[in-house]
C-alpha cells in the first residue's frame, strides 16, 4: 500500500527495508514470555520446559511478532494447543488465566509492573523486536513532512 501510494506512512512490527522507501526505527524491545500471575507456569521451576502442557496464545500468523515469538520459544511450546489470536485480544486473555504468551516488553509493561502480568524466565538469547515508521522517499504534503518530523524527534528520544 505504501509503495503504490494507498497510504503515505506506515507503521511495522520489523524493520522496513524496501528500495524507494524512506524508514526508521521508532523503538526496540524485548520479547518476553507472560502469563498471569496465578498461571500454573508462574510456579513453575522451569516454565519453558512445561509449556507443552498449557494453552499458547499465539500472535497471528506471519506478522513480525508471531515470527519474534516462535523463535524465542524455539521447540518449547511444541505440542501446546495454540489459540491465534488478534493483537488487541493477547493481553485480555492472558489477564483471565487462558494461556502463556511471548509479547513485546513494551506492550505489556504497565500490566508487569501493576502485578497484572508475569515475565517468565526463557532460556536462550534474548530476541528484540524493532517497530519502524516507513514512508515512501521524494515530495510529501506538508502534513506528511509535519507528522515525519514530529516522528523523527519521538524516535530520537526513545
Amino acid at each position: 500500500m505504501l509503495q503504490d501510494g494507498e497510504v503515505d506512512i506506515i507503521f511495522a512490527g520489523s524493520r522496513v527495508e524496501t528500495p524507494g522507501v524512506e524508514a526508521m526505527v521508532m523503538e526496540r524491545t524485548e520479547m518476553v514470555l507472560v502469563a498471569a500471575p496465578g498461571h500454573p507456569l508462574t510456579s513453575s521451576r522451569e516454565p519453558a520446559k512445561d509449556l507443552r502442557d498449557y494453552r499458547h496464545l499465539e500472535h497471528e500468523r506471519g506478522t513480525a511478532t508471531q515470527l519474534l515469538a516462535a523463535q524465542l520459544l524455539g521447540e518449547y511450546a511444541e505440542g501446546a494447543e495454540t489459540v491465534e489470536l488478534e493483537e488487541g485480544a493477547l493481553v485480555p486473555a492472558l489477564k483471565a488465566g487462558l494461556g502463556f504468551a511471548v509479547m513485546p516488553r513494551a506492550l505489556v509493561e504497565i500490566d508487569l509492573v501493576a502485578g497484572r502480568l508475569t515475565a517468565l524466565p526463557c532460556p536462550g538469547p534474548p530476541v528484540l523486536q524493532a517497530f519502524t515508521a516507513a514512508r515512501r522517499e521524494g515530495v510529501h504534503t506538508p502534513a506528511v513532512e509535519l507528522l515525519w518530523q514530529h516522528l523523527r524527534e519521538v524516535a530520537a528520544g526513545a
